[in-house]
């Protein structure tokens, strides 16, 4: 995947893009050790290699608005899944027993556990695989909880200078600042 879309550690921040609607949401992602098509949910966390932090941010109005109906297009923008370092699988006994706790500014605004999870890891990754062919290094982002900044009341949008931080335990803890994009104007944000 292009550099710009997945932030490592290396560049850990998320850049406003056009849009006054960007917002984040707290997921693990589930990365592949090998690749594999059409396999058991029985069988789907032996692919598992590592988890990580996912930092799911999207843009609203680009999603809703901008691109005539194509909602990945609001995902898409540079640095908006930021992932925190990869943690081997080996430790994490059950990633349907982690808690997630996501702040902006300092204030929670998800808190969850993976057990309140719709699809299990192994259900998601498993209907995944049936036709796609699922390679080593995929990442799957497994979904947030509830508490996005467009789904609060009222919405709560990301601006220059914010601070997300993610912590998913044993995973760690995943920082993002919030800049403007170089050379984007103030009212841009």
């Amino acid at each position: 995947p292009p550099s710009t879309l997945i932030a490592w550690p290396v560049m850990p921040r998320l850049l406003s893009c056009d849009s006054n609607t960007a917002t984040a949401a707290t997921s693990s992602g589930a990365i592949k050790r090998r690749w594999g098509l059409i396999f058991s949910e029985a069988d789907a966390l032996s692919y598992v290699g590592a988890y990580a932090i996912g930092n799911d941010v999207s843009a609203r109005w680009w999603q809703k608005e901008g691109s005539g109906g194509q909602w990945v297009r609001g995902k898409s923008f540079d640095t908006f899944c930021p992932l925190s370092e990869p943690v081997d699988a080996g430790r994490t006994a059950d990633p349907q027993a982690l808690h997630l706790v996501a702040k902006l500014n300092g204030e929670i605004v998800q808190e969850a556990d993976t057990a309140d999870m719709i699809f299990p890891v192994a259900a998601l990754i498993a209907e995944l695989s049936r036709g796609t062919t699922l390679l080593a290094g995929t990442v799957i982002l497994t979904g947030t909880p509830s508490g996005v900044g467009a789904a609060r009341n009222p919405p709560r949008f990301l601006r220059p200078g914010d601070m997300v931080e993610i912590t998913i335990d044993p995973l760690g803890t995943l920082r993002n600042p919030v800049e403007r994009e170089s050379g984007q104007s103030e009212d841009a944000s």
